[in-house]
């Protein structure tokens, strides 16, 4: 399926080089977001990007996940999410890739949203970023 493919090769880019944004472009600009910055900061500096083998097995099992959960839905979209850590299933492909997604919670990008559906999939990186199409379909 092309539309799991695409969106694993978006995760595991996103596994290698995560963006860490809790603050809108309108948060940026105001004083009191300072201690969000600083943890932006903190998060990125902090980060250490898994071994290539292991973000291989981490987009080949989310490919299956995706593509499990797809056919197991009548309708709708499949939503893969990161707040400030991974939804069940992106913790699952990370589970079978032995990568520890809970020692400082900053393995995947925040505030981070995908929508996959069968003729689609678009992806929303950082609080209050506005969609970007990924993949359409071709008819």
């Amino acid at each position: 399926m092309d539309n799991a493919k695409i969106a694993a090769t978006w995760w595991s880019n996103a596994l290698k080089t995560p963006k860490f944004s809790a603050l809108s472009n309108e948060e940026r600009h105001d004083s009191n977001s300072a201690p969000l910055a600083i943890a932006e900061a903190m998060a990125s500096s902090h980060h250490c990007s898994p071994e290539e083998s292991k973000v291989d097995i981490f987009k080949s099992s989310l490919c299956e996940i995706i593509e499990r959960e797809l056919k197991s839905r009548d309708c709708g979209a499949l939503v893969l999410s990161v707040d400030y850590s991974p939804d069940m299933y992106l913790s699952e492909a990370l589970e079978c890739a032995g990568i520890d997604c809970n020692r400082l919670n900053n393995v995947l990008p925040w505030k981070t949203v995908m929508w996959i559906n069968d003729t689609d999939v678009s992806v929303k990186c950082g609080y209050g970023a506005r969609p970007d199409i990924l993949w359409i379909k071709k008819t």
